[in-house]
């Protein structure tokens, strides 16, 4: 009997699509879709195991504005087949090409970086992971790196383009075992297995990085701030995304308190992306 995956479509307005994404990502959601029709966009998740939509329509509720909540139940097949329609490759940088395992395009002098995208959330196409392997690339091509903490890792996305661009060994951290399989899954698609550590948990490894990435929320970037800037060396690069606009403050005033510099910064669709140096 094959598996089969509870499918939510909500139908919002455009400039809430990104929010409502990110509620499902939060969900448990690996990944969704976005499909644009005129000012709505019909954002889809699919879920391994059952979960009430209550706190879903309680949230778009809360947003102020309409909406509409459908939901199914489709075979795992199906879903794997229909995932494949809305992955295509993606190029980042100067350097960086995403692709799905079942796409064959050409790198034309690019790094491959081969992407599950049916496993945990990171493949490229979300605003956050996009902006975060920008200033990773920026950073491996202007110096070598030892060593690197994707914390947060998902699929492992931000650790494999950092080892794929030249750096000698990572770390990927996450609390869900099944990121955790997916960013070792991913890791060897791309050839990087025995030059990452994966590890399941909230604990930080005990070792210093010349870059951190930080893919979380911002109540967790905040918290976490400090316990970086100590795992940091110096002249180390801490890159945080996964805020919107609105938390920005909170997050830059706790990085700022720290003593770390910014040193670059993006916005695209209200999602942010720092980067901050530890000057000493």
């Amino acid at each position: 009997m094959s598996r089969t995956w509870q499918e939510i479509r909500v139908e919002v307005g455009s400039e809430f699509a990104d929010l409502v994404a990110n509620f499902l990502h939060e969900s448990g959601a690996p990944g969704t879709i976005l499909e644009a029709h005129d000012d709505r966009v019909v954002v889809t998740g699919h879920f391994a195991a059952p979960i009430s939509t209550d706190p879903l329509a309680a949230y778009c509720a809360s947003l102020g504005a309409p909406f509409s909540l459908t939901q199914a139940q489709i075979a795992e097949e199906n879903w794997a087949e229909n995932w494949k329609e809305y992955f295509p490759p993606v190029e980042i940088g100067e350097r960086i090409l995403i692709v799905p395992p079942w796409d064959r395009t050409p790198s034309a002098g690019r790094e491959r970086i081969v992407i599950d995208p049916g496993m945990a959330f990171g493949t490229g196409h979300h605003a956050t992971t996009s902006g975060c392997l920008g200033q990773i690339e920026r950073e491996c091509l202007a110096r070598p790196l030892a060593s690197v903490l994707d914390y947060g890792c998902g699929s492992g996305i931000l650790a494999i383009a950092a080892l794929r661009l030249g750096a000698r060994q990572a770390y990927a951290v996450d609390i869900d075992p099944e990121a955790c399989a997916a960013a070792e899954a991913n890791a060897t698609l791309n050839g990087v297995r025995n030059e990452i550590s994966v590890m399941n948990g909230s604990a930080t490894p005990l070792h210093s990085f010349g870059l951190i990435a930080a893919n979380l929320f911002a109540d967790l970037l905040v918290e976490k701030i400090p316990q970086f800037w100590l795992l940091l060396e110096p002249g180390g690069l801490l890159v945080c995304a996964g805020l919107l606009v609105a938390d920005e403050a909170r997050v830059s005033a706790a990085a700022s308190k720290t003593g770390l510099q910014m040193e670059y910064r993006t916005c695209v669709d209200s999602w942010v992306v720092q980067s901050w140096r530890r000057m000493g």
